[in-house]
């Protein structure tokens, strides 16, 4: 009976550390559906919808199972949700399609190698104080034949060797960090870093800076342009 014990105990904790907590996945799933919102450009209905997808998938996935059924559910959900030209985007870029790896008891997110952990671009969503999961647990996708105001033409559509620069780090274990004081006191909402939109050089260097335009961040805010220091690591 004690051995039952001590292996249903040792049982528990490495399901505990092989699972997020739910302010963990929380934090991550705003973060990550932060940054999609902003190189899809999403609409407010696909901005909520997206992160609620997210928060599921952080919820659900377990170190030794990262890439399997709840993953799998993440991207059916996404493609009822955005349209033809962000889902393939969306699968383009790694960061988005497959977000999170775990090594040694450690979560990694790649987000943090594209983007600073203090920057946003949104207000939060309305799910991040009121939704709490499961909409990927129902025999069939939530989000099928729902409207979400999908944008007829993309505004923008970022390339992948057009990315704003970061604070130096690569894929981090850690959350998005301290949300500085900004809008509503919920982030550090910063304005729209400038991109290249010439040709110019695919490479860290030697590039040309462009400018590009206001867009609405799809909860009737409009964040104005502005600038990151520094070059591209």
């Amino acid at each position: 009976m004690k051995r039952i014990m001590i292996m249903a105990a040792l049982l528990t904790i490495v399901t505990a550390v092989s699972a997020m907590s739910y302010t963990q996945a929380r934090n991550e799933a705003l973060f990550l559906t932060d940054k999609m919102a902003y190189e899809l450009d999403l609409s407010y209905a696909q901005y909520e919808a997206v992160y609620e997808i997210n928060l599921d998938y952080y919820l659900c996935v377990t170190g030794n199972n990262v890439f399997g059924t709840y993953w799998s559910r993440r991207n059916s959900d996404m493609r009822y949700v955005l349209t033809n030209w962000q889902y393939a985007r969306f699968l383009e870029l790694s960061y988005f399609y497959r977000p999170v790896q775990y090594t040694r008891n450690t979560w990694y997110f790649s987000i943090y190698a594209h983007y600073g952990k203090t920057q946003f671009y949104r207000n939060r969503p309305s799910g991040y104080n009121n939704y709490r999961g499961g909409n990927n647990r129902r025999s069939s996708s939530y989000y099928r034949g729902r409207d979400f105001d999908k944008p007829i033409n993309s505004h923008y559509k970022p390339r992948s060797n057009d990315m704003p620069p970061h604070d130096g780090s690569s894929m981090s274990g850690s959350g998005p960090g301290n949300r500085l004081s900004g809008n509503n006191g919920s982030g550090n909402y910063n304005s729209r870093p400038q991109r290249n939109v010439g040709t110019g050089n695919s490479g860290n260097s030697g590039r040309k800076t462009g400018t590009t335009p206001r867009r609405s961040s799809g909860n009737g805010n409009t964040n104005q342009q502005g600038t990151f220091g520094g070059k591209r690591q």
